[in-house]
C-alpha cells in the first residue's frame, strides 16, 4: 500500500474502496450514513441472559423392607480354607532328594522371588558340584534379567535368567572375594568383586534374606 492510503472499508453496494469516516462512496454516490450520527456511539449492552429454573427432581422413595426372614450371613471362611498366594513347603518326598540342600533354600524365599528368579534357580542347580551343600538362596535382577544368588560351604554362584545364554559368575570363597551391600528397608543391592571381576545384583526384596547371605560370606 502506498504511504497516502488511509484505513477503510468497501462500499456495500459497489465494493470501492472508501474511507471509514465517509458519508458518501465517491465511486457510486451512495449514501452510507447520515452526517449527524457518530459512527464509534458505545453499543447499549447486551440482554441480560435468563437461564431456566433447575428441575427440581422428587425425594428418593424409601422403601421399608422386613429383613428378619433374611437368611444369614454367611460367617467368615476360616483362615487355612481361603485362597492364598503363599505357596506350600517342598514335599518331604522333595527334600529327601535334594542332596544339595537347594530346595530346602528355596522354600525360605518369599514365593514371588523364587517364581521371578525359577530359571536362573534351575540353572545355578544344574552347575552344582556332586557334594556341594546350598546354604541360602536370594532373588534379584542382575542386567535387567531375573537372577539367583546361591551361597555353598566354598563360593558365591550367580546367575541370570538370560534367554539362551544365561550369565554365570562364581566367586571362590576367601580373602580376596569383597561383598558390599546396601538396602532401604524394602530392596537390597549387593555386589561382589575379586581382583579380576565385578558382579552386582540389584531389585533384591527380600532385604532380610540379602543381609544374611553377606553376613555368612563375611564371617566364612
Amino acid at each position: 500500500m502506498g504511504a497516502d492510503a488511509t484505513w477503510g472499508w468497501p462500499c456495500p453496494y459497489c465494493r470501492h474502496q472508501i474511507p471509514v469516516d465517509a458519508e458518501l462512496c465517491g465511486n457510486c454516490g451512495a449514501r452510507l450514513r447520515d452526517a449527524d450520527s457518530d459512527l464509534f456511539a458505545d453499543l447499549p449492552p447486551p440482554a441480560p441472559e435468563v437461564l431456566p429454573a433447575p428441575e427440581v427432581l422428587p425425594a428418593p422413595e424409601i422403601l421399608d423392607v422386613d429383613l428378619s426372614g433374611a437368611p444369614p450371613a454367611p460367617p467368615d471362611e476360616p483362615w487355612e480354607h481361603r485362597t492364598s498366594t503363599v505357596h506350600p513347603p517342598p514335599a518331604m518326598s522333595e527334600v529327601r532328594d535334594d542332596a544339595h540342600g537347594l530346595a530346602a533354600s528355596v522354600a525360605r524365599m518369599l514365593p514371588s522371588d523364587s517364581e521371578q528368579a525359577a530359571t536362573a534357580i534351575c540353572v545355578a542347580g544344574a552347575l552344582l558340584g556332586a557334594h556341594e551343600v546350598v546354604e541360602v538362596v536370594v532373588a534379584g535382577q542382575m542386567l535387567g534379567h531375573p537372577a539367583a544368588i546361591v551361597l555353598t560351604e566354598h563360593r558365591v554362584l550367580i546367575v541370570n535368567a538370560r534367554r539362551w545364554e544365561p550369565i554365570v559368575d562364581s566367586f571362590d570363597l576367601g580373602p580376596e572375594l569383597v561383598v558390599r551391600g546396601c538396602h532401604d528397608r524394602h530392596v537390597a543391592l549387593l555386589t561382589f568383586s575379586d581382583p579380576t571381576r565385578l558382579s552386582t545384583v540389584d531389585g533384591i526384596t527380600d532385604v532380610v534374606l540379602a543381609v544374611e547371605l553377606a553376613t555368612r560370606i563375611s564371617g566364612a
